[in-house]
């Protein structure tokens, strides 16, 4: 809140100074204010009175008789221009950072002679003199503003400190003056107030006025001020004037405007409607606008198509200032949590029960970070969760750190080229991922619970499906009705719409995998056992899944070691992974590792636990010379929000990989890792990704391969060395999902892999047709080789120096990276209706070329260049 003390003195009866507050608005002015006449705040006519009652109360003790805002002292309190006051609603009227000049003016419908000293008070719930701090003024380093006429207007301007966040707010005007009076000795004098003798006088002004105030200035006391017979009585006044003011973090000095909507303008009127139940003609108007792309619900950030991007940081920046501002007011969890949920609404970012439940499982979390950084922003919250979008940080908000690298590692002369042929002793992995068994299944359900209708004409076989407008985050369960259309409804083994899969098709695909495979050597399981219903899940429902689905696993594959890792979904809530330092046990993460770690119990060995517990991960020895590191990347997913609370948290976990290889290496083991994430993708965290890949440099020749899931596509990333850029010197698979979610078929990878440096000579895809399985629904689906890779793409091997030539192909031939799309969406019906113009095949050539995500990358620029004049000459 914004405080303006004024102390006047007067002498013969002349009239009291009269001051109003005008910017920020003064609490009794506010109703002057045309931009908040819409909260209908109280009318004071006399807002330029407020001396504590006049002179009969000001003398001797004008201290002791005025309230702390100018009312009677003797008044109830809270008074009347008091926190909670008449005039003291709340109404905010500004918002300022740290450290900022701001403007302060101020109409003085009586002026006089004097000065002005501005104080702060960092909360106004304690409106005492004690809360109350000189600041400087901002044309001088000094604490005192002299007026040495009568304008009836006076603007100047504060400093505000740097060190200072404000919940509620109070800055101080206090104004001293006098008009000048006759002593008995017959010389003219201004009016003084002795604080030290409590007694008026008048200073003589032989010495100057100008003298007065230049020892004023200089900050000394005014030793003239002995007491003196007056010839006419003193009549004293003094005059307080609040605002509502904000101080913080809550603001930077850029402000988004995509649509005209700026921010902190914004905050304040959503606030003040959120208060007063009334929309002011701004906020009616930039309501109208504030509303969230439609694909932003459900695709990934990076996913989004360009010109959503904008729109979606500038509602990001938005509604985060809105909620930091009012928990700079002191809003409990609960309080947050109501106000999120009508913002969650008012800007369409998600259905009904969506917005409340993902915000009352996630609040206690989101709070706990924010007020733990009380310097935090919003463009550092949205520049994080939403990086995969490009909205940017401050400068001096974007996060910095490394690990510790060893400089020994092979120099790398080329692309990696050298790969065993396939013989008799290779070993043969499949590759299970995202199966996201959701428990609320039901056949026949509402299947496109969130579509729009006019955008999305749907059927169980896949025809007229527009698959950009999806809204829910999971359809297909049981709570959601029935359709009107039975084309509508969910198909028996799944369904291509948002809707995660029905046990019966992951034990399908389990019992397909264990009856075609006979002779599998280790299963990987790169994680996400938990369906997309976030707004409703809990720990006892998501630990019940994943002892469920990783049961099915051990009974399909009962004689085969199992090497599972933690999806980004396993955790309630989704994607919060705390750091193993919080101790907070509704924040914690170490009961859910604790689970994971007796889950997996039966399949690693007992020294895996410990670093399971911490943060889920391990390692282990599979055999002589080969090693499997099993990394809980998910801790680099940028909507992971303990991100927002310490950035370099998930450094520990990539020392100990770099530690990890470093041993391989020093033991001649290769190494297989897996990990949920890819980390080319936008939602990870790219400082993580640029370490990682530093890591990668430096152990390109121990690890063989890495294994990723999430993005539920069948495709592969190349890593290219970062000082040698033409490099291909690593290779990820991602083993696409058993789930169908969304547009895509079933499918899991068996890979084979030589056992002289482990890595991977072939792979081939297992998928069915989701439609002619589900109009077949009493027979089990019919699981076909879709293709295997040397096949597919008329490979020698799948070395990365290989398919770091397989990309010049891609760009130039416009049949084969259209073969490779139609693999990466297992041909799914809808996906395949939908087709892949050529900006969207340079997008998945992209994506294969980037393990970095916003990094340089001149292989990517090269291929991109060739591909597009290929086009040309199409």
């Amino acid at each position: 809140m914004l405080r303006n003390f004024v102390t006047f003195f007067a002498i013969c009866g002349i009239a009291l100074a009269h001051v109003r507050l005008r910017h920020p608005a003064g609490r009794s002015s506010i109703w002057r204010d045309p931009q908040f006449v819409h909260l209908n705040p109280p009318v004071n006519e006399k807002d330029d009175a407020a001396y504590c009652g006049g002179g009969r109360y000001l003398q001797p003790d004008p201290v002791d008789n005025c309230g702390i805002c100018g009312d009677i002292a003797s008044e109830e309190i809270p008074r009347a221009n008091e926190h909670g006051g008449t005039y003291g609603r709340g109404i905010i009227t500004g918002i300022y950072r740290p450290g900022q000049e701001i403007n302060i003016e101020t109409e003085f419908t009586i002026p006089h002679w004097g000065y002005l000293e501005m104080h702060l008070c960092n909360d106004a719930t304690r409106e005492t003199e004690e809360c109350f701090k000189k600041l400087s003024f901002g044309d001088g380093d000094r604490d005192k503003h002299i007026l040495f006429g009568t304008p009836q207007w006076i603007n100047t301007t504060v400093v505000l400190p740097t060190d200072v966040s404000c919940k509620q707010c109070v800055l101080r005007l206090h104004y001293r003056g006098g008009q000048q009076g006759t002593c008995e000795d017959g010389t003219q004098g201004r009016a003084n107030y002795s604080e030290k003798k409590k007694k008026w006088s008048l200073l003589p002004l032989q010495n100057n006025f100008a003298q007065v105030l230049t020892q004023i200035r200089s900050n000394q006391s005014i030793s003239r001020s002995h007491s003196i017979n007056m010839k006419y009585l003193v009549t004293a006044a003094v005059i307080f004037l609040c605002s509502g003011f904000v101080i913080g973090s809550l603001h930077s000095n850029k402000d988004s405007n995509v649509f005209h909507i700026n921010k902190n303008k914004f905050a304040i009127e959503y606030l003040n409607y959120y208060k007063t139940g009334i929309k002011s003609p701004y906020l009616v108007n930039a309501l109208k606008y504030a509303k969230f792309p439609l694909e932003a619900r459900m695709k990934e950030a990076d996913d989004i198509s360009p010109q959503n991007q904008d729109p979606l940081c500038t509602l990001c920046n938005v509604g985060m200032q809105v909620m930091l501002l009012y928990l700079a007011f002191g809003a409990t969890n609960a309080e947050l949590a109501d106000l999120a949920f009508l913002l969650c609404m008012e800007m369409e970012v998600q259905e009904r029960p969506v917005c409340r439940g993902l915000i009352d499982i996630h609040v206690d979390t989101v709070a706990f970070i924010l007020r733990s950084n009380p310097s935090i922003t919003s463009e550092f919250v949205c520049g994080m969760v939403f990086q995969g979008t490009g909205c940017e940080m401050n400068e001096d908000e974007i996060p910095e750190w490394s690990i510790n690298i060893d400089p020994n590692g092979r120099p790398i002369n080329g692309s990696k080229s050298v790969i065993p042929s396939p013989s008799s002793d290779d070993i043969t992995i499949v590759h299970i991922t995202d199966t996201h068994y959701d428990p609320k299944y039901q056949v026949g359900a509402v299947a496109n619970c969130g579509c729009v209708l006019e955008l999305c004409v749907l059927g169980m076989n896949g025809e007229s499906i527009n698959v950009s407008f999806f809204l829910a985050l999971a359809c297909c369960r049981y709570d959601q009705g029935v359709p009107e259309l039975p084309e509508n409804g969910a198909g028996y083994w799944g369904d291509y719409r948002d809707c995660d899969s029905p046990w019966i098709a992951i034990e399908d695909a389990f019992i397909q995998i264990n009856q075609t495979h006979p002779n599998l050597t280790y299963v990987y399981y790169t994680g996400d056992v938990i369906d997309h219903g976030a707004w409703e899940t809990s720990h006892e429902g998501n630990a019940a899944s994943m002892a469920k689905t990783y049961r099915g696993l051990a009974e399909s594959f009962p004689n085969i070691p199992i090497y599972p890792i933690i999806g980004n979904h396993e955790p309630h809530p989704v994607n919060q992974f705390a750091p193993d330092y919080i101790n907070y046990t509704s924040l914690s993460s170490r009961e859910f590792y604790r689970n994971i770690a007796d889950e997996w119990s039966d399949w690693l060995p007992s020294d895996a636990r410990q670093t399971i517990e911490e943060d889920g991960y391990y390692t282990v020895l599979v055999r002589d010379g080969f090693r499997i590191i099993a990394i809980n990347n998910n801790d680099c997913y940028t909507y992971n929000f303990w991100l927002l609370y310490n950035a370099s948290y998930p450094a520990k976990q990539l020392q100990w990989l770099h530690d990890t290889l470093l041993e391989a290496e020093a033991n001649e083991e290769k190494v297989h890792i897996l990990a949920h994430v890819p980390s080319g993708e936008g939602g990870c965290y790219n400082t993580w990704a640029r370490e990682y890949r530093r890591i990668v440099d430096r152990f390109w020749d121990t690890i063989s391969a890495q294994f990723n899931g999430h993005t539920h596509r069948d495709e592969f990333n190349i890593f290219y060395a970062r000082d040698h850029p033409n490099d291909a010197i690593n290779v990820a698979w991602n083993g696409g999902s058993v789930t169908p979610y969304s547009f895509v078929n079933p499918n899991y990878r068996i890979y084979t892999v030589e056992t002289e440096t482990y890595q991977v000579v072939e792979h081939e895809t297992w998928i069915y047709n989701l439609t002619e399985a589900n109009l077949n629904a009493s027979a089990n689906p019919n699981w076909f080789r879709e293709y295997t890779f040397t096949e597919a793409y008329n490979v020698t091997n799948l070395s990365p120096a290989s398919l770091d030539e397989l990309m010049t192909s891609f760009a130039t031939d416009r049949e084969l990276i259209s073969t490779f799309w139609m693999y990466k969406v297992k041909m799914g019906d809808p996906s395949l209706d939908d087709g892949c113009d050529n900006e969207c095949l340079s997008k998945h050539l992209q994506e294969i070329l980037t393990t970095e995500f916003g990094s340089v990358n001149p292989r990517l620029d090269e291929i991109l260049e060739l591909f597009w004049s290929s086009v040309g000459e199409d």
